[in-house]
Protein backbone atom coordinates (compact mmCIF):
# COMPACT_ATOMS: atom_id res chain seq x y z
CA UNK A 1 0.00 0.00 0.00
CA UNK A 2 1.28 3.47 -0.84
CA UNK A 3 2.01 6.01 1.87
CA UNK A 4 0.66 9.58 1.85
CA UNK A 5 3.94 10.96 0.50
CA UNK A 6 3.68 8.67 -2.53
CA UNK A 7 -0.01 9.38 -3.24
CA UNK A 8 0.08 13.19 -2.86
CA UNK A 9 1.74 13.88 -6.26
CA UNK A 10 -0.90 11.72 -7.95
CA UNK A 11 -3.74 13.76 -6.43
CA UNK A 12 -2.27 17.12 -7.37
CA UNK A 13 0.16 16.60 -10.22
CA UNK A 14 1.70 19.24 -12.43
CA UNK A 15 0.18 18.90 -15.91
CA UNK A 16 1.81 20.55 -18.94
CA UNK A 17 0.32 21.18 -22.36
CA UNK A 18 1.42 23.27 -25.33
CA UNK A 19 -0.16 26.49 -24.02
CA UNK A 20 -0.53 26.12 -20.26
CA UNK A 21 0.92 24.34 -17.27
CA UNK A 22 -1.40 23.40 -14.40
CA UNK A 23 0.13 22.94 -10.98
CA UNK A 24 -1.00 22.76 -7.36
CA UNK A 25 -1.67 26.05 -5.62
CA UNK A 26 1.28 27.58 -3.76
CA UNK A 27 1.26 30.17 -0.96
CA UNK A 28 2.84 32.81 -3.23
CA UNK A 29 -0.08 32.52 -5.72
CA UNK A 30 -2.42 34.59 -3.54
CA UNK A 31 -1.75 38.03 -5.04
CA UNK A 32 -2.31 36.88 -8.62
CA UNK A 33 -5.48 34.94 -7.75
CA UNK A 34 -6.81 37.84 -5.70
CA UNK A 35 -6.29 40.25 -8.61
CA UNK A 36 -8.36 38.02 -10.90
CA UNK A 37 -11.08 37.47 -8.29
CA UNK A 38 -11.34 41.22 -7.57
CA UNK A 39 -12.15 42.11 -11.17
CA UNK A 40 -14.53 45.09 -10.74
CA UNK A 41 -16.74 43.94 -13.61
CA UNK A 42 -17.71 40.74 -11.80
CA UNK A 43 -21.08 40.87 -10.03
CA UNK A 44 -21.11 37.31 -8.75
CA UNK A 45 -18.78 34.75 -7.28
CA UNK A 46 -18.94 30.97 -7.48
CA UNK A 47 -18.23 28.73 -4.50
CA UNK A 48 -17.50 25.09 -5.21
CA UNK A 49 -16.32 22.49 -2.76
CA UNK A 50 -16.09 23.29 0.90
CA UNK A 51 -14.93 20.62 3.32
CA UNK A 52 -15.75 19.80 6.92
CA UNK A 53 -14.42 16.95 9.00
CA UNK A 54 -17.00 14.19 9.30
CA UNK A 55 -17.23 14.89 13.04
CA UNK A 56 -18.77 18.29 12.13
CA UNK A 57 -21.40 17.02 9.67
CA UNK A 58 -25.07 17.41 10.48
CA UNK A 59 -24.65 20.20 12.99
CA UNK A 60 -24.45 23.97 12.89
CA UNK A 61 -20.90 24.20 11.52
CA UNK A 62 -21.76 24.11 7.81
CA UNK A 63 -24.37 26.84 8.13
CA UNK A 64 -22.00 29.10 10.04
CA UNK A 65 -19.22 28.48 7.52
CA UNK A 66 -21.54 29.38 4.62
CA UNK A 67 -22.89 32.49 6.40
CA UNK A 68 -19.33 33.73 6.99
CA UNK A 69 -18.44 33.21 3.32
CA UNK A 70 -21.64 34.96 2.19
CA UNK A 71 -21.10 37.98 4.44
CA UNK A 72 -17.60 38.35 3.04
CA UNK A 73 -18.67 37.85 -0.59
CA UNK A 74 -21.62 40.26 -0.42
CA UNK A 75 -19.25 43.06 0.53
CA UNK A 76 -18.07 43.05 -3.09
CA UNK A 77 -20.60 41.14 -5.26
CA UNK A 78 -24.38 41.01 -5.62
CA UNK A 79 -24.82 37.26 -6.18
CA UNK A 80 -23.17 34.11 -4.89
CA UNK A 81 -23.56 30.81 -6.72
CA UNK A 82 -22.88 27.53 -4.96
CA UNK A 83 -22.06 24.53 -7.17
CA UNK A 84 -23.40 21.41 -5.44
CA UNK A 85 -23.42 17.82 -6.64
CA UNK A 86 -26.84 16.78 -7.92
CA UNK A 87 -26.91 13.82 -5.53
CA UNK A 88 -25.59 15.75 -2.50
CA UNK A 89 -28.96 16.34 -0.86
CA UNK A 90 -27.43 17.21 2.53
CA UNK A 91 -25.53 20.18 1.04
CA UNK A 92 -28.54 21.24 -1.05
CA UNK A 93 -30.72 21.37 2.09
CA UNK A 94 -28.02 23.29 3.99
CA UNK A 95 -27.89 25.96 1.27
CA UNK A 96 -31.70 26.16 1.11
CA UNK A 97 -31.79 26.73 4.90
CA UNK A 98 -29.74 29.91 4.46
CA UNK A 99 -31.74 31.24 1.53
CA UNK A 100 -30.27 29.50 -1.50
CA UNK A 101 -32.54 28.56 -4.38
CA UNK A 102 -31.81 26.04 -7.10
CA UNK A 103 -30.91 28.01 -10.22
CA UNK A 104 -30.52 25.11 -12.63
CA UNK A 105 -28.14 22.47 -13.82
CA UNK A 106 -25.15 23.79 -15.71
CA UNK A 107 -24.05 22.39 -19.01
CA UNK A 108 -20.46 21.81 -19.89
CA UNK A 109 -17.69 21.29 -17.42
CA UNK A 110 -19.49 21.46 -14.05
CA UNK A 111 -19.80 18.01 -12.61
CA UNK A 112 -18.40 16.12 -9.69
CA UNK A 113 -16.80 12.71 -9.53
CA UNK A 114 -20.24 11.39 -8.54
CA UNK A 115 -22.15 12.93 -11.42
CA UNK A 116 -23.61 16.27 -12.42
CA UNK A 117 -23.90 19.41 -10.32
CA UNK A 118 -26.59 22.00 -9.67
CA UNK A 119 -26.30 25.75 -9.18
CA UNK A 120 -27.85 27.33 -6.09
CA UNK A 121 -27.96 31.14 -6.07
CA UNK A 122 -28.23 33.64 -3.25
CA UNK A 123 -28.67 37.36 -3.95
CA UNK A 124 -28.12 40.34 -1.66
Amino acid sequence: MRGDAEVAPLRQPTLAGDLVTLRPLRPDDFDALYAVARDPIRSEVEIGCTFLARSHWGGRYNGEMKRLMLAHAFAVVKRVVFVIGSHNRRSQLAIEKIGGRRAGTPTGCHHSSRGSADFYGIKT
